[in-house]
């Protein structure tokens, strides 16, 4: 026996808050607050504008959307392998990750002769579910995957996480009105 080597790898915490999923959950933030950006200033915006803000809006919720379905195949499993209890928080990702979609698919399908009000609601309940979502992600969850990192592994789960982004965008794309 190799009086170096041990029965298991250990974990390190080398990439963590500058790794590359940590990366992606603040570039989640950012695309977050550029929504928040438009609702903020809704009120105020001439129908085209609004449409013309609706294109860019279309790609960030897509992204998140896509995001959350390829978290919960590559992050999640990973979760729950060291997170002990972690089925009903899990669980409740999940359902924020549907929850996600159909008011993404709602704010998608909004055209200027339907109530503004109501799309301003849309993207306010988008924006609460997806901060919370985050945060909980970020105090609960990140930390139990930083704490079970071997080297490398960060940038496989982002990577994996990129391909399946990648894969639910090119099966799922929305037709913008």
């Amino acid at each position: 026996m190799n009086p170096v080597a041990t029965a298991e790898p250990k974990a390190t915490t080398v990439s963590t808050a500058n790794g590359p999923l940590s990366g992606e959950a603040r570039s989640l933030r950012q695309r977050l607050n550029e929504i928040r950006a438009l609702t903020d200033e809704m009120l105020t915006l001439s129908d085209a504008q609004v449409l013309e803000a609706m294109r860019h809006v279309r790609f960030l919720v897509d992204h998140i959307a896509a995001h959350g379905h390829a978290e919960e195949h590559v992050v999640y499993p990973y979760i729950e392998t060291f997170m002990s209890g972690s089925g009903a928080e899990i669980a409740g990702l999940r359902g924020d990750h549907v929850r996600l979609d159909d008011l993404g698919r709602a704010i998608i399908e909004w055209a200027p002769e339907r109530n503004r009000t109501a799309l301003h609601d849309l993207l306010s309940e988008f924006l609460e579910i997806g901060t919370a979502h985050l945060l909980v992600e970020g105090e609960d969850c990140m930390p139990v995957v930083h704490a079970h990192l071997l080297t490398g592994t960060e940038q496989v789960l982002f990577e994996a996480v990129e391909i399946g982004m990648t894969q639910h965008l090119r099966l799922c794309s929305r037709p913008l009105r």
